[in-house]
């Protein structure tokens, strides 16, 4: 991975409920145990941006009551076909895109990004939305192997947070720390957050 001055990548992320990421890390495991390699070098998280610096609590705080206007409460974000996304050079994830009830969320939420205070902040923003579920090689999808059990999500509950992401040694060698989480405001609440789980994560 190669970004101008620095090893590391600054990325603000989306991150469904644990529950649903078990999910993906289960179909992660079954993918490395078929031969993907890369299936457990990426976070079970969604990039929406990168970033020049994190974002605060209070401009994660306020796109998280943007992104609960752009998709409401009643309506859920969804888990599409497995795409792969080039996040910067010798970084590409794959895993199932996002999508939402509402056919023009992913322009909206971009809209969302643009529109906050902390967008002097976003060096770009993803162009689809991916679930991340590892990285993707240079072999992948090319050498004849079916994508098995890919999992249907269905989700409301959602966070954001930031995440850097440094290259170690070797093609799928990453460690990653992801900040604390800033939810989507509940059905009942215009604004907060959740409590109840880990604010970070590292891996090698």
């Amino acid at each position: 991975m190669k970004t101008p001055g620095k090893r590391y990548l600054r990325l603000l992320v989306l991150l469904p409920h644990r529950d649903k990421r078990r999910e993906l890390e289960a179909w992660s495991a079954k993918l490395f145990a078929g031969g993907f390699e890369g299936a457990w070098s990426f976070p079970h998280v969604c990039p929406l941006a990168i970033l020049s610096r994190p974002f605060s609590r209070d401009e994660r705080k306020e796109t998280a009551r943007r992104f609960r206007e752009i998709v409401p409460a009643g309506d859920k974000f969804h888990s599409g076909p497995v795409e792969v996304l080039n996040l910067a050079e010798g970084l590409n994830i794959f895993g199932p895109e996002m999508t939402s009830d509402l056919s023009d969320s992913p322009e909206k939420m971009k809209d969302a990004l643009n529109m906050k205070p902390g967008a002097g902040k976003i060096l770009r923003i993803v162009p689809r939305f991916i679930l991340g579920c590892g990285l993707a090689g240079k072999e992948f999808f090319t050498d004849g192997k079916a994508i098995p059990g890919l999992p249907s999500l269905h989700f409301r509950a959602a966070a954001l947070a930031n995440m850097r992401v440094e290259p170690l040694e070797g093609e799928f060698s990453f460690r990653w720390e992801i900040g604390e989480l800033s939810w989507l405001p509940s059905p009942q609440r215009s604004a907060g957050s959740r409590k109840g789980e880990d604010s970070s994560r590292e891996k090698r």
